[in-house]
């Protein structure tokens, strides 16, 4: 057998005649995404689609939530759905209430496990990755610096090897420069962090990596921007590069989220800007103007 499929990934029901090709039901996030990042102390919540792959009905479906991470708390881990015909879907939205009540650092990935079953018996079990953040909030516009094809001048910048703050002209993106995103144009975005991870790292400007890209129609991530610190190649910078679409209504907002690269070299080298000794995130968000 030999069947042609596009990208961007697929769930398919391959079933032919005998047992086992009764109801086979699985849950499809948005994008075929497999991780999910979630804010500390926020009320949280997932939405997916309910397929049935196989060629039976599937009668009195119950999906159970767990999760081995320390700091969440389910409100509601179970849903019922009465059935789903072979081959059908259903959309259900707000599942799953939970919310994370601690946070420990930027690196730790935690997951959470659903149980499917179908008449109370197992049919299936799926796993997503979830990385909790702490607080995001919004900056001000006098913190965002966003270029789209244009250098901003005398930036302050923080230098981990010196531990020190210096001014430096940045340059990226491309477009017409004017700071605004506009569609065929690319844009990098830096943000201002009142404290970075060095005691010395204030009121400076760094790198951002967007992690809701998903949850905006209009913005789009095609490609990174990849920035080497001097001669250590496993000390590379990684920033998203952001596109917007033909379509975008004019004058429309996005919410961004970002995750903001902060470094902190803590040892005797006055010389190097490469090693890095510590390195974490901060998190903001973004309301960001676009078309105007």
């Amino acid at each position: 057998m030999v069947f042609e499929l596009r990208g961007g990934g697929h769930l398919v029901g391959i079933n032919g005649d005998g047992p086992g090709n009764g109801p086979k039901v699985s849950m499809s996030f948005s994008n075929n995404q497999e991780y999910f990042y979630f804010e500390e102390g926020e009320s949280s919540s997932l939405d997916f689609q309910l397929i049935n792959l196989g060629k039976g009905e599937a009668r009195h479906i119950a999906i159970t939530a767990s999760s081995t991470h320390p700091y969440i708390e389910f409100t509601e881990d179970k849903i019922q759905v009465e059935g789903i015909d072979a081959g059908d879907l259903i959309h259900l939205e707000s599942q799953f209430d939970f919310s994370f009540t601690d946070y420990s650092d930027s690196s730790f990935v935690g997951d959470m496990l659903f149980e499917i079953r179908v008449n109370d018996e197992l049919l299936d079990t799926q796993k997503i990755m979830i990385f909790p953040t702490p607080a995001s909030p919004y900056v001000k516009e006098d913190d965002l610096i966003l270029l789209d094809g244009r250098t901003e001048r005398k930036v302050p910048i923080y230098k981990q090897g010196p531990n020190i703050i210096e001014p430096e002209d940045i340059s990226g993106g491309e477009g017409n420069g004017n700071g605004i995103l506009e569609p065929n144009e690319k844009a990098l975005v830096y943000i201002r962090l009142p404290q970075g991870m060095g005691p010395n790292d204030i009121n400076t400007f760094h790198r951002t990596y967007l992690i809701n890209h998903l949850d905006e129609p209009f913005i789009s991530v095609k490609e990174l921007n990849y920035q080497e610190k001097l001669n250590q190649a496993g000390a590379t910078s990684v920033a998203t590069v952001l596109t917007l679409s033909e379509d975008t209504p004019d004058h429309y907002e996005a919410d961004l989220w970002f995750k903001v690269e902060s470094l902190y070299n803590d040892k005797d080298d006055t010389t190097s800007n490469a090693t890095i000794y510590a390195h974490e995130y901060d998190y903001r968000r973004v309301k960001l103007k676009l078309k105007e």
